[in-house]
C-alpha cells in the first residue's frame, strides 16, 4: 500500500438525494439555496436523471428514476424522498480497493461508469454505518 497520505486523495464530492419529481425538487432547492445554475445528466442504461448544484467544493445531486423497477425506484417506494448516498472523490483508485478489502467492506454495485466519473462503486450500507457510500474515480489533478 502507498505511503502517500490518504486524506489528500479522498474528498467529499457530493450528497445524493433521491426524489420522485426532479423538476419540483430542482425548483425547491433553487429557492432554498438561492442558486440558479444546475447541470443535468441522463443515465438511460440505469433509468436515472441527475440534477447537480455546485456549492463551493461540494455538490448536491438530486437523483430521480426515469422508469419503474430501477434500484432507485425501489428505494423511493420503500423510503420515500430523502438522503440516498454520500459520494467521495478518489484520486488513488487502487489504494481505495485495498483499503476497502482490508476493512471488509463489500461492494454492491460497480465498478461502472457513473454521472461525472469514468468509474464508480457503491458499498454495502451494512458495512458503513447504514449509509450508502459511493466512491468516484477522479483524475489526480482535480
Amino acid at each position: 500500500m502507498s505511503t502517500r497520505n490518504p486524506e489528500a486523495d479522498l474528498f467529499l464530492h457530493h450528497v445524493g438525494i433521491a426524489v420522485r419529481d426532479l423538476e419540483a425538487a430542482v425548483q425547491r432547492f433553487q429557492e432554498i439555496l438561492g442558486v440558479s445554475r444546475v447541470e443535468y445528466e441522463d443515465l438511460p442504461d440505469r433509468g436515472l436523471r441527475v440534477a447537480v448544484f455546485t456549492l463551493g467544493p461540494v455538490r448536491l445531486e438530486l437523483v430521480s428514476p426515469t422508469r419503474p423497477g430501477t434500484a432507485l425506484d425501489r428505494f423511493l417506494e420503500k423510503r420515500g424522498d430523502g438522503l440516498h448516498h454520500l459520494s467521495f472523490g478518489v484520486r488513488r483508485w487502487n489504494d481505495l480497493w485495498e483499503r476497502l478489502q482490508q476493512a471488509g467492506v463489500r461492494i454492491v454495485d460497480g465498478p461502472r461508469p457513473g454521472a461525472f466519473s469514468p468509474r464508480v462503486i457503491f458499498t454495502d450500507p451494512r458495512d458503513t454505518g447504514r449509509v450508502l457510500l459511493e466512491f468516484m474515480e477522479m483524475p489526480e489533478e482535480v
